[in-house]
């Protein structure tokens, strides 16, 4: 299988140690983005993983192109402009009750200016079997909904299979479009759609069922109701796979998943996750597992949903976006080794 994700990456600057950003002398530099984090993830689990963006075509633009290749990410297809601009993402870890802030700094960026082609992307997804994108490009401008609607366009045309991660983003969407003003026309070729109940709830503009994660009102029955009016609204969807976060603080979290078809209703094993290193990145290493499973579990659901599960509870104990666990680690993990022993 080859996959090809589409998004924008970031440099991501993130405060250590538990600071504020308003008493940090330095921050750590990493990069980020969620469909990146997607195809490194992949990568690193022995997935042929391509990702498409548009960079600026200076030292930043190598930088990211320098980190992908570390992990084998196939960057032949990022698209290099004299835009100067690289998106910023400041990160300023929470503690406690006090939780984790996000600041963003991409508005001109080289990516949400870029005018692709259909051309493009025809070209880009040459020997590629998966499109996986997210409700972030959309929210981003009306230039990157343009660039999205070509990308499905494309992957359609040339017989992808297309999954798209709901990623809500509250301080996106800002240029006057509702995310369910287009999302229903962005999601009709989808065939997996992943996220969580909130993403759903906010991007396709379904009713609530009684869900309420601050409480830790999750019942199974809710979200069968919110699969089932996807289901009804996306004809060509054939899977969903949500993760459940309830969040006691900022360090310490219950996490578990859900999988449906048509036909069936699949929950995961909850993990109790103390101490969280970092929880960004978190839901793209779960939607990495999901696709890796439907590819690799031959339509075991249960394996692909416990296997996603787990490498998106590993992801909270490693910092920075990517999920480094190994295909090893999340497979010992799905088998119940939770006590995090020394292995010699």
């Amino acid at each position: 299988m080859r996959i090809a994700t589409f998004g924008e990456i970031m440099l991501r600057l993130n405060t250590q140690n538990d600071k504020r950003l308003i008493q940090s002398k330095s921050l750590e530099i990493s990069f980020a983005g969620s469909e990146a984090n997607v195809a490194v993830d992949l990568s690193y689990w022995g997935v042929d993983a391509r990702f498409l963006t548009v960079v600026p075509d200076n030292t930043l633009g190598e930088m990211v192109l320098n980190d992908l290749n570390q992990f084998k990410v196939d960057t032949s297809h990022i698209f290099k402009t004299k835009e100067e601009r690289l998106g910023l993402l400041y990160i300023e870890q929470g503690a406690n009750q006090r939780g984790s802030k996000v600041i963003y700094d991409r508005e001109y960026s080289a990516f949400s200016k870029s005018e692709l082609t259909e051309n493009y992307f025809d070209k880009a997804f040459e020997g590629c079997d998966w499109f996986h994108w997210s409700g972030i490009t959309p929210g981003l401008n009306e230039n990157s909904l343009k660039n999205i609607k070509l990308a499905i366009r494309s992957a359609k045309k040339n017989g992808l299979k297309i999954s798209c991660d709901l990623n809500y983003r509250s301080k996106l969407w800002k240029y006057g479009i509702q995310p369910f003003e287009v999302m229903h026309e962005l999601l009709e070729e989808t065939n997996v759609i992943l996220g969580n109940e909130e993403d759903a709830i906010i991007m396709l503009n379904i009713d609530n069922p009684g869900i309420n994660v601050n409480k830790g009102d999750l019942e199974s029955e809710s979200y069968i109701a919110i699969c089932n009016n996807i289901f009804d609204k996306f004809p060509k969807c054939e899977a969903i796979a949500f993760s459940k976060r309830e969040s006691i603080s900022a360090n310490h979290n219950n996490w578990s998943a859900i999988l449906a078809t048509r036909n069936t209703f699949i929950e995961s094993t909850n993990y109790e996750i103390k101490n969280i290193v970092d929880r960004v990145g978190a839901g793209d290493s779960f939607s990495a597992g999901i696709i890796y499973g439907l590819n690799t579990f031959n339509n075991d659901y249960r394996k692909t949903l416990e296997f996603a599960t787990a490498a998106s509870c590993l992801k909270h104990s490693i910092s920075s976006d990517y999920c480094l666990a190994t295909k090893e680690e999340i497979l010992q993990l799905v088998k119940g080794n939770s006590i995090g022993r020394i292995i010699r």
